[in-house]
């Protein structure tokens, strides 16, 4: 825990050290969600329910996405920044300190910063949108939580996986812009895709309902098991060190 908060002070005064940038981000971020807030605010007002989903459920379907979006982001700049410096071949100085590897990847270079983001989102969100009755079902509000933590487990996994494939090629995968395409559908009820396809998706691409899922928990509106989620993401975490495993045996360190 020591390192991680090292790591997690290190990367604050990085991120400090760059203030035009961090504002320009935080300015770019915060419109790019506000438009998006207004088209699916719109969008959901053109009907009383659109698939049986009413405007409040919508916007709770869109917190969910942009605030398990920025959590995520915390980690993934880490994650895209250490699989630049394998494929750069600038990685062998940080493998032999003795610091475990996946502290390295996850906290690194993170961007912690970020969360001031999430609080400022979360507060625009609460204050703006107009979200469904609370349940005071204690079974759904568990799902609920349950569904975010594992969704957030599988999308970091998802990065990681598919970066290791830098170990073998020693090219950076544009992982990033194919993780950023799937999450974008999670915006669309998960009761909107054919039941087929979300029973293959629930398995071979979860992130696609990353924010759906855990609303339709939430609302009582799914037909899914939580076990379904919790053994598809525990597949990823098992995924993720196998192709560790197999990926750092391939690994000469000469870079691309």
């Amino acid at each position: 825990m020591k390192t991680i908060s090292l790591f997690i002070k290190m990367n604050i005064k990085r991120q400090l050290a760059y203030k035009k940038n961090l504002f320009g981000e935080f300015i770019l971020s915060s419109s790019y969600y506000l438009i998006q807030f207004i088209f699916i605010d719109q969008v959901s007002s053109l009907s009383e329910g659109i698939g049986g989903y009413k405007k409040e459920d919508f916007h709770l379907i869109f917190l969910v996405f942009i605030l398990l979006g920025v959590a995520i982001s915390i980690f993934t700049h880490s994650i895209e920044e250490f699989f630049n410096k394998v494929a750069s071949g600038k990685i062998e100085p940080y493998l032999v300190k003795p610091i475990s590897i996946w502290v390295l990847i996850l906290f690194g270079w993170s961007k912690p910063l970020n969360i001031i983001m999430f609080i400022f989102l979360a507060f625009f969100a609460l204050s703006f949108s107009s979200l469904p009755m609370v349940t005071k079902d204690a079974i759904q509000w568990a799902e609920f939580i349950v569904s975010i933590i594992c969704m957030f487990i599988i999308n970091l996994s998802f990065f990681i996986i598919f970066n290791f494939f830098t170990f073998i090629s020693h090219r950076k995968m544009p992982v990033d812009y194919f993780h950023e395409m799937i999450y974008e559908l999670s915006i669309v009820p998960v009761n909107f895709f054919p039941h087929g396809l979300v029973k293959y998706f629930l398995f071979a691409l979860p992130m696609a309902f990353s924010a759906s899922l855990p609303v339709s928990f939430f609302l009582g509106r799914n037909d899914w098991n939580i076990g379904y989620l919790i053994i598809s993401a525990v597949f990823f975490m098992l995924g993720t060190l196998f192709f560790y495993r197999w990926g750092i045996r391939k690994f000469n360190g000469l870079g691309g």
